[in-house]
């Protein structure tokens, strides 16, 4: 009977181990998921994370970061279609110049919507001198995997 018992017992720590061991291996194939899907999104950035790419850089100043996320074809539009930009080149000159003149320049996201290839964020930039805090509307369409048009709306 004693015999029985000892048995009996080490069924059931080797019946416990086996089901902790097994959870344990769900909790890691569940971690190993979810950094499969991590590095399966940066390397196809979805359009939200490509327009955080964006912000990250424009607040850093980071001029190269910055281009490095838009389209070669890039358009950029005042609402409702006053084209400012249809190069990288110029893009460039002008946005060099603006991180350059305002190192304190800050865009923070207010709002935003997605819908596909689309990224619609309300944005309070501030950092402009003694200006006061400008919200605008940007309505970003992703091509590529990089911005292929922006269209901003400005509050007159």
């Amino acid at each position: 009977m004693n015999r029985m018992i000892r048995i009996l017992v080490l069924l059931i720590f080797v019946f416990v181990f086996a089901e902790a061991h097994a959870a344990e291996q769900g909790i890691l194939d569940c971690k190993n998921e979810d950094k499969d899907r991590q590095k399966e999104e940066m390397m196809s950035p979805t359009p939200e994370g490509i327009i955080k790419q964006q912000l990250i850089a424009y607040n850093a100043g980071d001029i190269d970061n910055f281009m490095a996320t838009f389209h070669p074809e890039i358009k950029v539009y005042n609402y409702p279609d006053d084209l400012r930009f249809d190069n990288k080149s110029d893009k460039r000159v002008a946005y060099k110049k603006l991180f350059d003149e305002f190192p304190n320049n800050h865009a923070e996201i207010v709002e935003r919507m997605t819908m596909g290839k689309f990224v619609i964020d309300k944005e309070r930039i501030t950092g402009r001198g003694d200006a006061p805090p400008m919200y605008v509307i940007a309505m970003y369409e992703i091509r590529d995997g990089l911005i292929y048009r922006v269209t901003f709306l400005r509050d007159e």
